[in-house]
């Protein structure tokens, strides 16, 4: 009914549970999850952080060290209160989750590993 024009438009995770059996899409991907960061730019002036030249998560990294040496300010409050929301944002931007498609945990992965000490 028209998917396949637009399939390209959405991450490979939120298509393949809405596969049959035929291979055939039996739903409108939805909840795709948006994000945007908000940041303080009085703090980015304070620090000499150019925030257009954050592309990648290393960048990010690297922008929140300086942060934290030049202000004293931490970059992003991560609350381990419960909610990994963040956390399950970098986990799907690598593809990654607790489980693999099959159903198997994950959680303990090398790649899962490698993003929560990132």
């Amino acid at each position: 009914m028209g998917f396949d024009e637009h399939r390209d438009k959405f991450v490979e995770g939120k298509i393949a549970p809405l596969i049959n059996d035929e291979g055939g899409v039996m739903a409108f991907p939805r909840d795709t999850g948006p994000m945007a960061v908000f940041y303080r730019a009085d703090l980015f002036d304070e620090a000499g952080i150019n925030p257009e030249e954050i592309i990648t998560w290393d960048d990010y990294i690297q922008a929140g060290e300086e942060m934290r040496e030049e202000t004293g300010t931490l970059m992003t409050g991560i609350q381990l209160n419960g909610d990994t929301q963040f956390y399950r944002a970098m986990l799907q931007q690598h593809d990654l989750f607790y489980f693999n498609l099959d159903g198997e945990v994950t959680a303990s992965t090398e790649a899962l590993i490698v993003q929560w000490k990132s």
